[in-house]
């Protein structure tokens, strides 16, 4: 399931118990309500972020073309953003799984980055090892391959990084990549940086 419910108090606990017993997964997506209540923040926030030089244009596009009627007005987008916000948590308290998102071809979205998604997670009220989980072990769990996937362990597939330091003290830390083991290739700082400069 995209997104959560609104906080209907008649109606939330009532979602929960439908979600519990059908095996519903949750996948928030609050990047893009955190984009879409700040969207006029966001040009003058990404203009010098190197990922802006690696956004295909087609994609730069369909972002301008999002706002092209939104309203300079977003208390109705800031209010929706606090109850979704406020809903990641009570789904997680009340043991709804979930999963992280960032519906790529939202404004400002970029592809793969689940740092931003993550941080939203933990300023819900999550810890910053369970909002890791929703980007690791989880999504194994729900495709059923949690014995080849999610975690570093004998025997699985090892696509990882390691950092300059612990994302458990800090989720933030994301962005320290050190280095970076993918499809069984070894990538240091000096090979990210070839590829994309650190953001």
């Amino acid at each position: 399931m995209n997104g959560v419910p609104l906080p209907f108090e008649k109606t939330m606990p009532q979602f929960i118990e439908a979600a519990r017993k059908n095996g519903t997964w949750v996948c928030p997506t609050l990047i893009t309500h955190w984009n879409r209540a700040h969207f006029q923040e966001l040009p003058a926030k990404y203009k010098n972020d190197p990922r802006m030089q690696f956004t295909a244009p087609v994609l730069k596009r369909f972002w301008m073309g999002h706002t092209a009627e939104w309203s300079s007005d977003t208390h109705i987008q800031e209010t929706l953003l606090q109850w979704r916000t406020n809903d990641v948590k009570t789904l997680h308290d009340d043991g709804i799984p979930i999963i992280a998102g960032t519906d790529l071809g939202f404004y400002y979205v970029f592809p793969g980055d689940l740092r931003a998604e993550l941080a939203y997670y933990v300023e819900a009220g999550l810890s910053p090892l369970d909002a890791i989980r929703t980007a690791t072990i989880n999504p194994a769990i729900y495709l059923n391959r949690e014995k080849e996937l999610g975690s570093v362990e004998k025997g699985k597939l090892a696509d990882f990084v390691m950092l300059d330091a612990n994302p458990l003290d800090d989720i933030h830390n994301l962005h320290l990549i050190r280095t970076a083991v993918f499809n069984g290739r070894f990538f240091d700082r000096a090979a990210l940086d070839a590829i994309m400069p650190k953001f």
